[in-house]
């Protein structure tokens, strides 16, 4: 019919192929989908709101929107950009608007930091090291936001903390924010292996 017709030259199935230009435009808008409904569906917590740049403050959105519709997210900043800081308002965030309280996963290192900063924030969550949590994870409760902090210490599935934090997110369906500063390093796979503490292998 005349309407189907005209359906489909409005569609991307129309018999005159689109410019370039417009298949480009299509593209951009789709990759910024997770950023234009981030910064509409979500507000920087005003406890953290001050101390962020405005591209944190865009991430912020942005990570949270990832998280709650892909289940997870990595955040690949060099040093020094602040991915702690950020982490901390996407906590914040997501504690304030879905109740989730956060467990951080870090290098023993790190430990001492991340509990300063949930004290800092009023954040009652938890912070595990690498090294002990394979010990540490089976017996653990429900954590629903799983913070994995220097995640390329994970990119080798054959790890026994690996193995560790990959059950205890997958037993618990909790949503994954990652941080690194060096997500690739020698393979491709190790950032799929970074992938897979939150994505099963037989997903889209």
């Amino acid at each position: 019919t005349a309407d189907l017709l005209t359906l489909l030259d409005e569609s991307w199935a129309r018999r005159e192929p689109r410019r370039p230009y417009e298949v480009y435009l299509k593209v951009c808008y789709d990759l910024s989908r997770d950023v234009r409904e981030g910064l509409a569906e979500y507000s920087v917590p005003v406890e953290v709101s001050s101390q962020l740049l405005e591209y944190q403050s865009t991430a912020v959105r942005t990570l949270a929107r990832r998280i709650m519709t892909k289940q997870g997210t990595m955040l690949g900043d060099v040093v020094g950009l602040g991915k702690t800081l950020t982490a901390i308002a996407v906590a914040l965030m997501l504690r304030d608007e879905h109740g989730y309280m956060p467990l951080v996963v870090c290098p023993k290192n790190l430990v001492t930091m991340w509990k300063e900063h949930f004290e800092a924030y009023n954040l009652y969550g938890q912070v595990v090291p690498y090294s002990t949590a394979h010990r540490d994870l089976p017996t653990m409760r429900r954590y629903a936001f799983v913070i994995v902090d220097e995640s390329h210490t994970l990119r080798n599935d054959e790890r026994r903390d690996y193995k560790a934090v990959q059950e205890y997110i997958h037993a618990f369906d909790s949503k994954t924010l990652l941080l690194t500063a060096t997500p690739y390093n020698i393979r491709f796979r190790d950032v799929a292996n970074q992938l897979s503490l939150y994505i099963d292998d037989d997903d889209d």
